[in-house]
């Protein structure tokens, strides 16, 4: 079993990356709320299919019992998907936070873990 802080280095390691990558290749940044509804729907489709190949090839190492490929294809979809909330440029940056924070905010007091692992909020505001 991995601690926390060997967790948390090797997420950090895929976030500088997945920066470094961006930053290579010049990939930009959208501004939400000042490029064209056009510009964004081209960005954010190119980074669907890329999400939908990494997530194939997540699904076929699973169904062939490959769990070594396995964990390395669900890597790859983590940086396909920190890819893209990068390219999401400061609305990325903002809906970390709050993704984070409704999380942290879930607990077995306010919430239900599904069959398929999810926390659900089970009380309503």
């Amino acid at each position: 079993m991995i601690t926390k802080e060997q967790y948390l280095e090797a997420v950090n390691r895929i976030a500088e990356s997945v920066y470094s990558f961006h930053d290579r290749f010049e990939i930009p940044q959208l501004n939400i709320y000042g490029d064209t509804d056009e510009v964004i729907l081209k960005v954010l489709s190119s980074r669907l299919v890329l999400q939908m190949e990494e997530l194939g090839e997540f699904s076929q190492a699973v169904s062939k019992s490959y769990w070594f490929d396995a964990a390395l294809e669900a890597t790859d979809v983590l940086f396909v998907a920190l890819g893209t909330v990068l390219s999401l440029g400061e609305s990325g940056n903002v809906t970390c936070k709050i993704v984070v924070e409704k999380n942290d905010n879930k607990t077995l007091v306010n919430s239900k873990v599904s069959a398929g692992g999810k926390a659900v909020n089970s009380v309503r505001s």
